[in-house]
């Protein structure tokens, strides 16, 4: 018996290493190709180590595109888009859940929930129009306001906020807190492992979209990563997917320290969120 759970728990192991390393094998082709040439990636069979090092593969991308500014518009958006859609989702989370006796509670809460069935490409049009109409076309605004508020991140919180006793809340309030207080003082504070969770989500979503970026900008310094990324494989002289994989190695790099630093406040939100629901 003891042999046979061994077996098992061998064999568990080995098909779970055999995943990660399945999974890590286009990470780690993407990062060995941004230091080949092109005939290096275009030669077969396909070797899985660079001849030599090219290190002019990331300079190239900053003389191709203004990837630097790039870069930066693609963590700012994400940036100020996590800031926005984490403040309206723990607000409003925190109203559906906590002011029951407001009327049309359950409808409203309803509507939110059905927006997230509607595609962002059926938007887009009406958005666009609206963008254009206000003068926000390659801007920042345009980027970051059309879709801070999203149903999934108003929807997870509520369900974290309903674990909070009201007893709570109303000893509060009997203590002279107001409104403002008791949700920056009491409710942030006991929901900060899911709004950590939240806003890691947030981030890697908003900083890895494409649609929309492309279709509100216009000009190469208002571009995104990805939008950049997609005008590499444009050039005229054929793909460059040399460039193209030193660009996409770089753009790795925020969202694995963001990652890595928020990883405790992912798995502990997301799974207390889901016992509360």
């Amino acid at each position: 018996m003891f042999e046979k759970e061994n077996i098992k728990t061998y064999v568990f192991y080995i098909l779970l290493i055999t995943g990660v390393l399945i999974s890590l094998l286009p990470f780690v082709w993407m990062i060995t190709s941004s230091f080949k040439t092109l005939a290096e990636i275009s030669e077969y069979p396909p070797s899985l180590l660079p001849d030599e090092v090219m290190w002019n593969n990331y300079v190239d991308v900053f003389d191709t595109v203004p990837y630097g500014r790039n870069l930066f518009n693609s963590f700012f958006v994400a940036i100020m888009y996590t800031f926005f859609g984490v403040f309206i989702s723990a607000t409003g989370g925190y109203a559906l859940s906590k002011y029951r006796e407001a009327p049309g509670r359950k409808l409203f809460f309803a509507v939110i929930l059905s927006t997230m069935m509607i595609p962002m490409q059926v938007l887009a049009i009406p958005l666009y129009i609206l963008m254009a109409q206000v003068g926000w076309i390659n801007s920042y605004p345009a980027l970051i306001l059309p879709f801070a508020a999203q149903g999934f991140g108003l929807f997870m919180l509520k369900q974290y906020i309903d674990g909070i006793p009201d007893d709570l809340i109303e000893a509060a309030r009997i203590d002279g807190c107001g409104e403002f207080r008791i949700f920056f003082q009491i409710i942030l504070p006991v929901i900060k492992p899911a709004v950590a969770a939240l806003g890691t989500i947030y981030f890697m979503n908003n900083y890895n979209l494409f649609f929309w970026p492309l279709i509100v900008t216009n000009k190469s310094i208002m571009y995104t990563v990805p939008v950049a990324i997609a005008q590499l494989q444009g050039q005229q002289f054929g793909i460059p997917l040399h460039h193209i994989m030193a660009a996409a190695t770089l753009s790795t790099v925020p969202l694995i320290i963001i990652f890595l630093y928020f990883q405790k406040y992912i798995i502990s939100g997301i799974t207390m969120g889901a016992l509360k629901g």
